[in-house]
């Protein structure tokens, strides 16, 4: 507009009201509120909702500030009133829109000026057009005369001045609609009106959210109606409601087959019936199938055999053969033969439909089945009772049948006062009810409820009673308040037991009891505040199990800790930190006493006397939002009393929980630690001493120490360093003046920690002063980060061996070059070095011997070397293939199947179709692969494109079927918006599509442009639409919803987006892509285009076109490849609908194509003020427009409504064998990977002593000499791509007769390698490492001293290979995902048993459990020799003097401020 904001709109709000009726006013005010929420309309808005997706973005902002918005307001209901009139009802000389125009460009004195117009022009136009010339012919600004008579001239001199002058009409305020809503079609072919089919809605929502799968699918159809109904019928009951046969109910399924079944005469519900019967659908009862229906009617008889006089069709007036006496004395096999014999004829042997009509209008056997369908359609499938004697029917009916099967475990039943259950049968009988009938004993009464309606026609007309008495009333909500005894608290309850029940009330009294799918029923058709349910348990009295109702529950009230334990903000990563901190805790220790998490009373609940401990976790961590392990129960009596609740499977009874009593949920805190454990080691109370298993004793996690507690966990449990440490031989060993140890403080209190882990009175433990040890020598373990498991066992074992070492004072001795020197030879040289520095009990059993093998790649030198090693690092392979699922569509139109296939992560397209092909037999070249976003294509990958990684994403690749090969290269026909695109295929760095981006095209009068701003609505699988407003509409099985500005979500796609997420789809030549598109009914809108709106469902199909390719064979293909949606033509016998009022399969196509843009909501022809939703291809011979790159599938409403069926892809075997091929490796493969020779990084170049150069190598490293205990590490975590990862890899680790020999060196026999290291058999694969060197004594091939003679327990080298078989009897398991993984731990008790330690928390697991389990989280493995004699690796004391002093007085005093410290 011009220099400044004006408001050029010429029609006052009052003269606007009277252009529009009172309806039109209404619906437009009501719009306005759904969609402004704030009384006000932005721009997003009023371009979405009222001009629509067509409109350009410039021009709607044009017109949007014309209404009267500024920068800074938005716009008025009125304002948008008077615009709206001012474009749909202005007069008709156009006055009125010829003066907004003239305001759009007009200055404050109201002249326009050439260079105003120029620029407003250029920017909506994209030209200016010659005729504005000639308005400016004479001056450079004109007046509004001279404007309009030049208007009158160029009315189309831009796209607005065109809309408005030209195409006054092409938009109004409301269009004549004649197509009729999802509701009124239903009706239209159902015996049940609009409001029966939208309570069956909301009914059918709520089952179908029952279901895992989120679809009505035959599990939950079971589930629902067995019992009452025989379950051998309920497939077959299934597949006559699944008429398609697809695999689930869709809501129009239900509504047309609960319509057939209940609601139509009687004469179509037993046809219902006999499509029950039928198993094999072939329109006849075969003997077999009638013996199964006579058998499953028996069983209802049987049922209801009290009511031997009711009738149990509501419809039948024809008088019933049999007697129930006479039922129930025939059997299933005579009754079907006299059947066939009387009825049958059409077929020998069967029954056919009409036959069996015959028999059973006759007959009580199918009509008992007719009602209790009726029943089962009522109470679980969610119809509500269109009279009161079809409620009182139903009602009574299943209250009776569930009384007389009498109650059971697991069952619950919910009360009802007597005072609303008497006004309910009132209502429902024909004469007054004054006390309630015992539906237990007698059904007297209820049989009389049962007369059919003639019968009670006639009673009521022969009595003169009846017309005296009131009119029935119906009953108000139901009230059970006068049950329940008023409750104060105004603590939320958890639990729906509705409140404590009043004392001594009565059954049939005070109240009433009804089953728990009659009681949803009921509420749903009355509604009600207060619900009773209650379960049923076993009583137990005298030996003897009875099941009762349980009317009084065990109130409890929930404790929790008000604030969790947090970690501190700055953790402590220095040793002066740490120390430092003690002294700042000092000081800070009396108001840490008064910050203490306290219990706070949250909440109230009711659980039943025989509950177990596991379903009462099982609902709080639900409630609570936890897992099940982080949450702990205690019995709360008061502060310093509490009891753990354990037992998973034991019964609130039987843990003695009573009636009002406190229970504290203890949730473990985001550290790992307990808050109760916690609070024990700040009060420092002593803990009572529990008698448990040796060796089962839990530690106490201080704040992610679950890697420390876990580690700690497996080496406590290698016994002879555990036997060590409990016989107190390390203090004679203790060795305080090695610079590299810890003055013995670690072994110390290593070994105080393992003695109270083994002494089996305690069942957990606080590590706090090993903690802070090791955080005070190893920084890097201060704090409450997560740390690995792995990196602390190492220190751990060091520090242990550095404070036991035997090695007083270390030699250094320079190793000599191997010099082509005998392995043999080399190994003694270095491990007889290692030894000379190293010996303690961690090197007897820890400790084995690698030989490394570096070879110059130049010269081809090798240098070797023996080191020890305390475990092996094995590594995992990296997951490196790509699973892709590939649903192909091929050109017959047969259903989509869906394929698996394994590719490696770095293939490209063109390696999918030779594995493709395989599978489907179709040649790989004809594949063309589409990707999909819901109904939209949002690209054609090209070949040379690297596959994308599509595990989890949802939306799998699709591979269409061509006629010809397609030409995979970069399509000629690249429109402006993939001008940002790579060649091949992707978008460009610089190229970001984000939600709320709008891509604008250049456009003219006749080629507007199209700003994508969509209306969409979402639909699920019946094809309803969920509510009016477009705001918020999510997507759902497969229909493509249009979010507004303020959604982004990964799975909904702006309107204004489409274009932006099919800038990747540069689509070959030849090609036409069809998407299927229904129609939506708004009942709120501003605009009539918009009171229709567009919905995309479904697959695209993607056509071949030619230079003769027909109109006619465009259709053809369509149909094709679309027909398998469309059910057969009705009314056929087997069909559900009651009557036929769709005629759009009378003509030859259920659909219409029409020509669109991409977006499929505007046409691709007409300019946007038009309006139009495509342009419509006619059938006829004409040939096709091979311009046309985007169709639409324009559905009939009604076919759509009725006959479109979706039809899901089948899932081929390969789906599932691309994802089990994930076979687990074996400990011996991850050797072979261990022991394979590697080529060394140019960043680890070896200096090669022959070329006296650094040189490119290979590395090659074997085992030599076997610990007596083998540490396996398994490297699952990896730094790749500049990241951190975890392998997922499953790993098979053997738990007996691990045998790792094929992996050591093979060497020489061992007698001559005992004579060349003058050996004895008998001496050890260690040495003794009992004594100390004795500078006196013989030297070695080093040089060094050797030992003096002990008793010597070990055996010469060759024994470390020959015949070494392990056992595993630890591991440290990860589990979860880098971040925020957990440690746990698995060990073999001495007594035989296997348990897992969780910090705290030890149970018993069975042995199989321990590698089923934990395939994929196995870490750290322990194995232990199986010749292992413990008594031989034990030390030889005599004559060493004990060192009894303990811990130094400085260390001691930071100790005992260690356990606040450490929490901190």
């Amino acid at each position: 507009m011009g220099n400044k904001e004006v408001k050029p709109v010429t029609v006052s709000y009052d003269d606007a009201v009277k252009r529009v009726t009172a309806g039109e006013l209404s619906r437009l005010k009501e719009t306005f509120r759904r969609v402004c929420p704030g009384n006000s309309m932005s721009l997003n808005v009023f371009m979405r909702e009222v001009l629509g997706e067509g409109v350009p973005h410039v021009i709607a902002e044009q017109v949007f500030y014309a209404f009267g918005a500024r920068s800074d307001k938005n716009l008025s209901f009125k304002e948008l009133v008077c615009g709206l009139v001012l474009f749909t009802r202005a007069r008709d000389s156009n006055d009125e829109r010829i003066k907004f125009l003239f305001g759009l460009y007009a200055d404050d004195d109201l002249r326009i000026r050439k260079e105003v117009i120029d620029a407003v022009i250029l920017k909506t136009d994209g030209h200016i057009p010659e005729p504005l010339s000639e308005l400016f012919e004479h001056k450079d600004e004109v007046d509004y005369l001279t404007f309009k008579r030049w208007l009158l001239h160029y009315p189309e001199f831009s796209c607005l001045s065109y809309w408005l002058i030209l195409e006054p009409c092409s938009s109004t305020l409301t269009a004549a609609n004649d197509m009729p809503s999802f509701y009124q079609t239903l009706s239209g072919v159902t015996h049940l009106n609009e409001s029966e089919i939208a309570y069956l809605e909301g009914n059918y929502n709520r089952l179908r959210t029952m279901s895992g799968t989120g679809r009505f699918d035959v599990d939950l159809f079971r589930r629902l109606v067995s019992p009452p109904l025989p379950r051998q019928l309920t497939g077959s009951l299934y597949k006559a409601f699944d008429e398609n046969q697809d695999g689930h109910i869709d809501f129009k399924e239900m509504v047309c087959g609960l319509s057939a079944c209940c609601k139509g005469p009687e004469v179509e519900r037993h046809k219902f019936c006999f499509k029950v019967f039928d198993m094999d659908q072939d329109g006849y009862l075969s003997k077999a199938e009638l013996i199964g229906a006579i058998e499953a009617s028996f069983t209802v008889l049987q049922q209801n055999e009290n009511a031997e006089n009711q009738s149990l069709s509501s419809g039948s007036s024809i008088t019933l053969l049999e007697t129930m006496a006479d039922l129930l004395e025939m059997d299933a096999y005579t009754m079907a033969g006299e059947i066939l014999a009387t009825h049958g004829n059409a077929k020998e042997g069967t029954l056919s439909q009409a036959e069996f009509l015959v028999w059973a209008v006759q007959s009580k056997v199918p009509q008992s089945f007719s009602e209790l369908l009726f029943e089962v359609s009522h109470v679980i499938l969610g119809m509500k009772p269109a009279t009161r004697e079809d409620e009182g029917r139903v009602v009574k009916g299943w209250l009776s049948r569930e009384l007389k099967r009498g109650y059971s475990l697991g069952q619950t039943w919910y009360l009802v006062a007597s005072t609303w259950w008497r006004r309910w049968l009132n209502y429902v009988s024909e004469c007054q009810v004054t006390e309630v009938p015992d539906f237990s004993s007698t059904l007297e009464y209820s049989s009389n409820s049962f007369d059919s309606p003639d019968r009670r026609y006639s009673h009521q007309m022969n009595g003169d009673i009846q017309s005296h008495q009131p009119r029935p009333v119906r009953p108000g909500p139901i009230d059970n308040s006068h049950l329940v005894i008023n409750s104060h608290s105004r603590l939320p309850r958890w639990t729906n037991e509705g409140g404590t029940l009043r004392a001594y009330i009565e059954y049939g009294k005070d109240y009433q009891l009804v089953p728990e799918l009659l009681w949803s029923a009921l509420h749903s058709w009355y509604q009600g505040d207060i619900q009773l349910p209650r379960p049923v348990i076993i009583h137990e009295e005298d030996g003897s199990k009875t099941p009762e109702v349980e009317l009084y529950s065990l109130n409890v009230k929930l404790y929790r800790h008000q604030a969790s334990y947090q970690a501190p903000q700055h953790p402590m990563t220095t040793v002066a930190g740490v120390t430092g901190g003690i002294a700042n805790f000092a000081m800070s220790m009396t108001g840490l006493q008064n910050s203490l998490p306290k219990r706070v009373h949250i909440s109230n609940a009711a659980f039943s006397h025989q509950h177990s401990l596991k379903q009462i976790t099982d609902f709080l961590a639900q409630r609570l939002k936890v897992a099940r392990d982080d949450l702990r129960l205690w019995k709360y009596h008061h502060d310093n009393d509490l009891e753990l609740l354990e037992g998973d499977q034991k019964l609130l009874e039987e843990l003695g929980v009573k009636d009002g009593q406190s229970i504290l949920m203890e949730v473990l805190n985001p550290d790992l630690t307990w808050p109760e454990e916690m609070l024990e080691i700040l009060k420092r109370n002593t803990k009572k001493q529990v008698e448990v298993e040796k060796g089962t004793t839990g530690l106490s996690n201080l704040g992610n120490t679950c890697f420390m507690n876990s580690a700690i966990q497996c080496v406590s449990n290698c016994k002879p360093l555990t036997v060590y440490f409990q016989r107190n031989l390390h203090l004679y060993e203790l060795n305080r003046a090695n610079p590299l140890g810890m003055k013995g403080r670690l072994a110390q209190l290593y070994a105080k920690l393992i003695n109270g882990l083994w002494d089996g009175t305690n069942k957990n433990l606080p590590p706090v002063e090993l903690r802070y040890t090791l955080a005070k020598y190893a920084p890097q373990f201060t704090g409450c980060q997560q740390h690995d498991a792995q990196e602390l066992l190492s220190f751990l074992l060091d520090g242990l061996h550095e404070d036991l070492n035997r090695v007083q004072k270390k030699p250094y001795v320079e190793l000599k070059d191997s010099d082509g020197r005998p392995d043999d030879v080399l190994a003694k040289e270095g491990w007889d070095y290692h030894l000379s520095r190293n010996r303690s009990i961690i090197v007897d059993l820890f400790h084995g011997q690698l030989k490394s093998i570096v070879r110059c790649q130049t010269c081809h030198h090798s240098s070797i070397r023996f080191d020890p090693f305390t475990y092996l690092s094995l590594p995992l392979p990296m997951e490196n293939s790509l699973l892709l699922e590939i649903i192909v569509i091929c050109k017959d139109g047969s259903v989509p199947v869906r394929y698996g296939v394994r590719l490696n992560s770095d293939d490209h397209y063109c390696e999918v179709r030779a594995p493709l092909s395989k599978l489907t037999n179709i040649a790989p070249e004809l594949f063309l692969f589409v990707e999909l976003y819901g109904a939209y294509v949002k690209s054609f990958p090209l070949d040379s494109q690297k596959i994308k990684q599509r595990i989890g994403s949802g939306q799998p690749l699709y591979a269409y079927e061509q006629q010809t090969a397609i030409p995979r290269q970069q399509s000629s026909k690249t429109s402006e918006d993939t001008k940002g695109l790579k060649q091949n295929g992707e978008v460009s760095s610089h190229t970001e599509v984000t939600a709320t981006e709008q891509i604008s095209h250049k456009s003219g009068i006749n080629s507007p442009a199209i700003n994508g701003l969509g209306t969409f609505k979402s639909s699920d699988e019946s094809g309803r639409t969920s509510g009016y407003s477009t705001l918020t509409r999510p997507s759902q099985n497969g229909s493509t919803a249009i979010p507004t500005s303020n959604q982004s979500t990964a799975n909904s796609l702006p309107g204004n987006n489409i274009d932006s997420i099919q800038s990747e789809a540069t689509k070959p030549d030849g090609l036409v892509v069809a998407m299927h598109r229904k129609m939506e009914r708004q009942s709120h809108y501003f605009l009539a285009p918009q009171q229709s709106v567009p919905c995309m469902f479904g697959t695209p199909v993607i056509l071949e076109t030619t230079s003769s390719t027909t109109n006619k064979d465009l259709y053809h293909d369509v149909w094709t490849m679309i027909k398998r949606f469309v059910t057969g033509h009705p009314v056929t016998e087997s069909c559900n609908h009651a009557q036929d009022c769709d005629g759009s399969l009378g003509n030859e196509y259920p659909f219409q194509l029409l020509m669109t843009k991409r977006s499929g909501n505007t046409c691709s022809r007409c300019p946007f003020y038009k309006f139009c939703r495509g342009c419509l291809i006619d059938y006829t011979e004409d040939l096709f427009n091979s311009e046309t790159d985007y169709l639409v599938i324009d559905w009939d409403f009604t076919a759509y409504y009725l006959r479109y069926q979706a039809s899901p892809d089948t899932v081929h075997s390969s789906v599932s064998e691309v994802y089990n091929l994930d076979d687990p490796l074996d400990i011996q493969q991850c050797l072979k990977a261990f022991t394979k020779e590697e080529q060394l990084a140019e960043d680890e170049l070896y200096f090669c002593s022959k070329c006296k150069e650094h040189r490119r190598a290979t590395k090659k490293l074997e085992l030599w000499r076997l610990p007596n205990i083998l540490i396996i590490h398994l490297k699952r975590f990896q730094f790749l791509s500049n990241r951190w990862v975890k392998s997922q890899k499953l790993v098979d680790f053997p738990i007996k007769d691990f045998d790792p020999e094929s992996y050591l060196v093979q060497r020489s026999a061992p007698e001559e390698a005992c004579k060349s290291t003058g050996t004895s058999l008998n001496s050890g694969p260690m040495g003794d490492h009992s004594e100390e060197l004795d500078p006196g004594n013989s030297t070695n091939s080093l040089g060094l001293p050797t030992r003096a003679k002990t008793q010597s327990v070990t055996s010469c080298d060759s024994l470390d290979y020959s015949q070494a078989k392990y056992d595993l009897h630890a591991v440290s398991c990860h589990r979860g995902n880098l971040g925020g993984g957990h440690y746990i731990t698995c060990t073999k008790n001495p007594n035989g048993k296997w348990y897992e330690y969780n910090d705290s928390m030890v149970k018993e697991l069975s042995e199989a459990t321990v590698t089923q389990a934990n395939q994929r989280n196995c870490y750290i493995l322990f194995y232990e020799r199986q010749d292992l004699i413990y008594e031989k690796l034990m030390p030889n004391i005599s004559g060493r003097q004990r060192d009894d002093s303990g811990i130094d007085e400085e260390f001691n005093t930071e100790l005992s401020k260690a356990a606040s410290c450490v929490i901190q």
